[in-house]
């Protein structure tokens, strides 16, 4: 089967859903993925549809001919065979003036050829005003059933149609989803009890952003339960699972970040690093430090990934071209999609002159603090191992400690989006794959051990090997965060073959 995760997906900064032709180019980049790029008349079927189905249909398409109703309409995404669709956003943008044939006038298109189509967390909709349906299911050949599970199909009287061409058996079986305007016109449609048509909260569905807004109560924690092999993350990153249960939707709200400022180190008349520590509470999140002589602040560092988990991170910024023996005032501001957050004002004091040295927050410059941990890459690749569903690995990095001494350290191993896409709308974005918490002993070196993700799994099984990224991050008693970013590459450790 197909595995299509995010394509046709809606952008959610764009001011407007995609016009015809950024629908066509999406068409286009599917393509590599075993989805259709030729968006007109990709097959034609000979085979009549019902007289119930053409009655329905005829009123919609306006500008199409009854004697071809079997014309492959075009769509955001149109999947032809065997598919499983995850963490995408598909959406119609025809509004009615060319009929069927116009490009995006549905949002994703099961053309089922036999076998099973999968269409889980995600979210499927028809624009205000449009003649199309957010999504079709149409058997054409042999039997097959499709699956909808976690996923919204949204479009009034538009939403969903489940038809069948003659000789064919087409079946969607329904679970734990948000489906408005069903129509099962030629096809069977099994809805469980756990389908309703409650209507989700989109941020900004006039902007084509179909993200869920925070008082979306129809799709936050009303998803069914996860299974193995599904995506660990959503479409923008964040953890696929924050609350009770997954959210209903190719979107999952994370919860409010926090932040807390907790003190400086390597104080001098010109330079100092702040440290604190942040919880991104699920969500895909950046970090920054906000500073100056006020609580006004007025400067800000650099922008800075936050690792999506639930747990609590150590954090610095160091921050230079500070006057001597001045007072300033810091702060760390962290935001994510369920909104920004700031920590507690910090005060700390540079010394007199350009040299000085170590301090402690509002301080001169003249206290001791904790050496930092040390990193040591001695390598470049890994080998992974079966355990259990997924895939373990010791990375070829070493962190120690300072005797007397503990800390903690943070571990995130990424694969760009590329991996994922063969044209990825946003070449620079992650995907993480694990995510690891160290506790360091005084006198003691650790070699990170990692579980793979489902993300991460799933790659490296279809891959056999995976060029990944690492950042670790590690922190000893009041010294200064240290971070260490490089590449790993991670193959499967095949099983020695036995000589006869």
């Amino acid at each position: 089967p197909k595995k299509v995760k995010g394509s046709g997906a809606a952008d959610s900064s764009a001011p407007a859903p995609p016009d015809a032709a950024e629908v066509a180019d999406r068409q286009q980049q599917a393509a590599p993925l075993g989805l259709a790029g030729d968006t007109s008349k990709k097959k034609k079927k000979k085979s009549a549809t019902t007289s119930a189905e053409k009655t329905r249909l005829a009123d919609a398409r306006k500008k199409q001919a009854e004697t071809t109703p079997d014309d492959q309409a075009a769509a955001a995404i149109i999947a032809d065979g065997p598919t499983v669709v995850t963490d995408t956003v598909a959406y119609a943008t025809n509004n009615g003036g060319g009929g069927f044939e116009t490009p995006g006038a549905e949002g994703l298109f099961l053309e089922a050829d036999g076998g099973s189509d999968v269409v889980r967390n995600s979210t499927v909709v028809s624009a205000a005003g449009s003649l199309g349906f957010a999504l079709e299911a149409r058997g054409t050949v042999g039997t097959t059933v499709a699956t909808l599970q976690n996923t919204i199909v949204s479009g009034a009287s538009n939403g969903l149609v489940v038809a069948e061409e003659s000789g064919a058996t087409m079946t969607v079986n329904a679970d734990h989803d948000r489906i408005s305007g069903e129509f099962a016109a030629s096809g069977t449609y099994n809805p469980g009890s756990t389908v309703t048509a409650a209507a989700p909260v989109f941020v900004n569905a006039a902007a084509g952003d179909y993200r869920e807004a925070p008082n979306s109560t129809a799709t936050i924690d009303q998803g069914g339960p996860e299974g193995a092999g599904d995506p660990a993350t959503d479409l923008d990153g964040d953890l696929r699972t924050v609350g009770v249960a997954p959210d209903i939707g190719a979107d999952e709200l994370p919860g409010a970040p926090s932040a807390t400022a907790t003190g400086t180190t390597g104080v001098a008349g010109d330079h100092v690093t702040v440290f604190g520590s942040v919880t991104a509470a699920g969500g895909a999140s950046q970090a920054s430090l906000e500073y100056g002589t006020t609580t006004a602040y007025g400067r800000q560092t650099p922008v800075t990934e936050v690792v999506p988990t639930a747990n609590q991170q150590l954090i610095s910024f160091p921050i230079s071209g500070l006057a001597p023996g001045t007072t300033y005032h810091a702060r760390i501001m962290i935001v994510n999609q369920a909104g920004t957050v700031s920590s507690n004002d910090l005060m700390f004091t540079t010394a007199s002159s350009p040299a000085g040295g170590a301090g402690v927050p509002g301080g001169s410059g003249n206290g001791n603090h904790t050496k930092p941990p040390t990193i040591h890459q001695s390598g470049h690749r890994t080998a992974a191992t079966i355990s259990g569903k997924t895939y373990a690995i010791t990375l070829p990095l070493s962190v120690s400690c300072p005797t007397g001494e503990s800390g903690v350290a943070t571990i995130a191993l990424t694969v760009p989006a590329a991996t994922k896409h063969r044209k990825p709308k946003h070449p620079t974005k992650s995907i993480v794959i694990a995510t690891a918490r160290i506790t360091l002993a005084g006198g003691h070196h650790v070699n990170p051990k990692l579980k793979l993700n489902h993300t991460g799994a799933n790659l490296l099984r279809h891959r056999h090997q995976l060029r990944t990224s690492f950042t670790l991050k590690a922190h000893a008693g009041a010294s200064v965060t240290i971070s260490k970013s490089g590449s790993i590459l991670i193959k499967i450790k095949l099983p020695a073959h036995k000589h006869h």
